[in-house]
């Protein structure tokens, strides 16, 4: 049976977004701004949807993207990569190595659209990790995908897509990059 798939502008993390800082904030000569959309697998719509999650590796031409995506990418840092491999994201300010928000079924119907700024530079992998909270209301991650996106200049970049695909069974873990 072939999954229906619904292109829909998912969340990436909106300037009013509010997270701990980790950092100051991004020197207007080493950002770009990366809009874009999420394709998200129809059914996600109408699962436990809690935050989703964006990371930036450097080094996406020697990277497996299928082996990083068979686990939550909080279990691959400090194995499949180092903590100085991701690239600083922002929604507004602070500098982050990975940015989670809360979001819901409901937003992701809606169509929140991705805004991003990142440290210029190339060769860059985008993962989202679509996170939802399990029975016993522990987080896991629902769906994931990745991108490669060859450069960030500052100023306005190209259009990112990215597909996120459902997993099943979801990887239970503790998720959030810190």
């Amino acid at each position: 049976m072939k999954k229906r798939f619904n292109a829909v502008s998912a969340v990436a993390l909106a300037s009013a977004m509010m997270l701990a800082a980790c950092g100051g904030e991004f020197d207007d000569d080493s950002q770009g701004d990366v809009s874009g959309s999420l394709i998200i697998p129809r059914a996600l719509l109408d699962s436990r949807v809690s935050k989703i999650q964006f990371v930036v590796l450097s080094g996406a031409s020697g990277r497996d993207s299928s082996r990083l995506l068979s686990a939550c990418q909080n279990d691959n840092l400090g194995t499949a990569f180092k903590k100085s491999d991701l690239v600083k994201i922002s929604s507004g300010g602070e500098l982050k190595r990975a940015l989670a928000k809360d979001i819901s079924p409901e937003e992701l119907e809606s169509g929140v659209s991705i805004k991003l700024k990142v440290e210029t530079g190339t060769n860059y992998l985008f993962i989202c990790e679509i996170i939802g909270t399990a029975d016993d209301g522990s987080l896991q991650v629902i769906a994931n995908g990745s991108s490669i996106y060859e450069k960030v200049a500052k100023g306005d970049n190209k259009a990112l897509s990215l597909k996120v695909n459902q997993l099943d069974p979801a990887y239970s873990c503790s998720p959030l990059i810190k």
